[in-house]
């Protein structure tokens, strides 16, 4: 999410629109989730982590996790972001 927030705040300075990451992708579904589950009384008491957490139970069931590279970047591309941070898209 650093890098996120990093990109958009250029983006911001060039006059662009955020880039929002879609739920298809781990990340896009972890800050739209997270920020959802923030906005409950019981959301505010649990721990939100790609590892072992809530979350991480999440995107086991989602089918988002995996070790396997080829389809991370077959689901990057897919959604239209692949090389979005060396300023190809």
């Amino acid at each position: 999410t650093g890098t996120l927030a990093g990109c958009n705040a250029v983006r911001h300075i060039r006059g662009e629109n955020p880039l929002t990451l879609p739920r298809s992708l781990a990340a896009g579904d972890a800050i739209g989730f997270v920020r959802e589950q923030m906005e409950t009384e019981e959301g505010l008491g649990c721990k939100f982590t790609f590892s072992g957490s809530v979350y991480f139970e999440r995107m086991k069931g989602m089918g988002l996790y995996t070790l396997d590279r080829e389809s991370v970047r077959q689901r990057v591309d897919k959604a239209g972001l692949l090389g979005i941070f060396k300023g190809e898209v």
